[in-house]
């Protein structure tokens, strides 16, 4: 049933049309295109991978693997006669904050995104958080898509291997891969970076405490960058190889894909 369904797919004029796309100098040399395509394949989803890290519920992998950053350059207690600065930095991850504060009884703390208090009064704080939030599912599908792209690729680097759903398939999955974290960080970037202001007020363990930020993207949101211009490669070398042309009478291999 697998081989009548590859087949069909195959010999479907549309399906050999795209096929056909691409250069014979690509195809001439396929076998080490192939190899350097699986090499980014995995420097990619290694990237992608760090970058989720970011949901983590560990407060020092947030810290050290956060989405954006706060640098506070001053802050002060409300109502407090003295301005003493009591935040050093806050971290923003797919899944929570983390405040790294000054004040020895508090020390530096995570929060869900849900326990934040009076996230939901403050449109730049609720649409933040829902923007985070949508960011964990759509960054963990970057990384499930990643997976089958690396069989995909290890399949085409072989000539008797390669064929037009091999090619279509390649396409899509790293098509949709890059589409997905695209949208990511963008939403991200706009909600959780652009649109903060620079000054706010937040309670940290029931004290309110004003602050002036100066907000910047970190390491987690650029490694899904980094992991999204890997892709891009990824697409190209997909497009622009063709697949090998072969006789009318013979059939192609059976994928499991």
């Amino acid at each position: 049933m697998m081989n009548k369904k590859v087949s069909i797919c195959c010999n479907n004029p549309a399906c050999n049309a795209q096929g056909r796309l691409g250069f014979s100098l690509f195809d001439k040399h396929r076998n080490p295109i192939f190899t350097v395509a699986l090499c980014i394949a995995l420097l990619s989803t290694v990237l992608a991978v760090a970058g989720t890290l970011g949901a983590s519920p560990d407060k020092t992998l947030i810290k050290d693997l956060y989405w954006s950053k706060a640098d506070v350059l001053s802050s002060k207690i409300v109502g407090a006669n003295e301005s003493i600065n009591v935040i050093n930095d806050i971290f923003i991850g797919v899944s929570g904050v983390v405040f790294d504060t000054k004040l020895d009884e508090i020390g530096t703390f995570r929060l869900k995104w849900d326990e934040v208090s009076n996230c939901s009064k403050t449109t730049y704080c609720s649409d933040c958080q829902e923007a985070a939030t949508g960011s964990l599912t759509t960054a963990i599908l970057a990384c499930i898509t990643k997976l089958p792209t690396l069989k995909l690729i290890y399949s085409r680097r072989l000539v008797e291997s390669d064929t037009p759903c091999l090619k279509f398939m390649s396409m899509f999955a790293t098509t949709f891969s890059i589409l997905s974290c695209l949208s990511t960080l963008m939403t991200f970037n706009s909600y959780c970076h652009k649109k903060l202001p620079s000054t706010m007020q937040v309670y940290v363990e029931g004290i309110e405490i004003e602050m002036k930020t100066d907000w910047m993207l970190g390491p987690g949101f650029f490694c899904l960058i980094m992991s999204l211009l890997c892709s891009f490669i990824l697409l190209i070398f997909f497009i622009l190889t063709p697949v090998p042309v072969r006789i009318p009478s013979e059939e192609p291999p059976n994928q499991s894909m």
